[in-house]
């Protein structure tokens, strides 16, 4: 029976499905009272009647409607909550792309009108700008405001094309979450057809290991905060934002080792990374100075007027001066210090452990390390760099 009487609401109440989804709700005259319990059991019928074909009229109304209502804005705020629920690290990039993605189509733009010829001209454009960067201004500022906060690089610099296929990356999840989703009441997708978006194609990249002769001249002309992450880098083969988010309860001194919770490491497991002799005097100094300094973080910036210590976001600016002073700008990136990590370990153990040490999911990545070290040529151009230990303490005298 789909209306009843309940005495816990005092009132009539009825229960039912419709487009297989539970309605309930109170039985309620136009004037807002309800029929009585006595002798009311036909007008609540009736009335639940007039709530079912309420139902079907707004169902047979919305798919007379036009399709291809859906906006950009509603899909892009659908993408921004999916992310969020999936706790994802890179949500403020996630939010820049999106910005991007609706600067050019326009907020208000029905999803559906978004084809194959709209894509390819979004993707002409993003190559065909100049890139822009964050010249400061409020840590929150709105979308009207923002535009206002960038500017041009001082060498006007295109996009690359790695960039640009990762902006296209974002549109088509959010094309995709919406071609995946349902009207509730329609029982239609809210994106009929997925559009074809291509990416641009680019060149297969290979290992670029720095040698050490060039991470001394890249330390001469680093910040003491680049320096610290550089030798986290080279002597524990940290990634970049491993390296950057590294904390003082990670590191467990009984085990010897350096534990990478899963919700930083790329994998999304917890990763074992064990603290070599030549490293462990070094992690003990960062250690020790953030203990000091209140923090948790290890890679930390001193300011130079205070000299507060807060934790590093970004060594970006910090690497590319410290490059372009070394006359090595462009030559390698900061991935590099991980690499020569790699190769170190290559050059003395076999590649299983090469492989396991180097945290690499798929084993043809590490491949490519252990053809560097087994390739003649680059060995001979890579000469007698320093050993690592050597290379530890030029880290450590240099950056206190």
């Amino acid at each position: 029976m789909s209306v009843w009487y309940s005495k816990a609401h005092g009132r009539w109440r009825y229960k039912f499905r419709f487009n297989s989804k539970p309605v309930s709700g109170d039985i309620i005259r136009p004037d807002g009272t309800s029929p009585p319990k006595r002798g009311g059991l036909t007008e609540a019928r009736n009335i639940e009647k007039d709530i079912r074909s309420e139902l079907r009229n707004n169902v047979k109304a919305a798919l007379s409607a036009p399709r291809g209502r859906y906006t950009l804005a509603e899909a892009v705020a659908a993408r921004v909550e999916a992310a969020k629920k999936r706790e994802l690290r890179n949500l403020r990039m996630i939010k820049s792309r999106l910005r991007k993605i609706i600067a050019h189509f326009g907020a208000d733009t029905a999803l559906s009108s978004i084809g194959r010829a709209e894509i390819n001209a979004f993707s002409t454009a993003l190559i065909a700008e100049d890139k822009i960067i964050w010249k400061g201004g409020p840590r929150k500022a709105t979308p009207e405001t923002r535009a206002d906060g960038m500017k041009p690089l001082a060498k006007p610099e295109k996009r690359s094309r790695s960039t640009a296929n990762a902006i296209l990356n974002e549109l088509s999840a959010t094309l995709r979450l919406a071609h995946k989703e349902e009207d509730r009441l329609t029982r239609r997708k809210l994106l009929e057809t997925m559009p074809v978006i291509e990416r641009f194609k680019l060149p297969k990249r290979v290992p670029n290991p720095i040698p050490d002769a060039d991470i001394v001249k890249i330390l001469d002309h680093a910040a003491a905060h680049l320096i610290d992450f550089l030798a986290l880098c080279r002597l524990f083969g940290f990634r970049e934002q491993e390296a950057l988010h590294l904390e003082r309860c990670w590191v467990r001194w009984q085990d010897d080792i350096i534990v990478i919770p899963a919700a930083r490491a790329k994998s999304k497991n917890d990763e074992i990374i064990p603290i070599p002799d030549a490293g462990r005097a070094f992690i003990e100094v960062l250690c020790n100075e953030a203990e000091q300094a209140g923090q948790q973080r290890l890679v930390l910036y001193a300011d130079p007027k205070t000299g507060k210590k807060r934790p590093v976001k970004s060594v970006r600016t910090a690497w590319e001066r410290a490059c372009d002073r070394a006359g090595l700008s462009g030559v390698y990136r900061k991935h590099g210090m991980r690499g020569r990590f790699i190769t170190a370990i290559a050059e003395t153990n076999s590649p299983e452990v090469t492989h396991r040490l180097a945290r690499h999911v798929d084993y043809e990545t590490t491949q490519g390390y252990i053809n560097i070290v087994a390739d003649p040529k680059r060995g001979h151009q890579r000469g007698e760099p320093p050993s690592a230990s050597a290379i530890a303490i030029e880290f450590c005298t240099k950056s206190r």
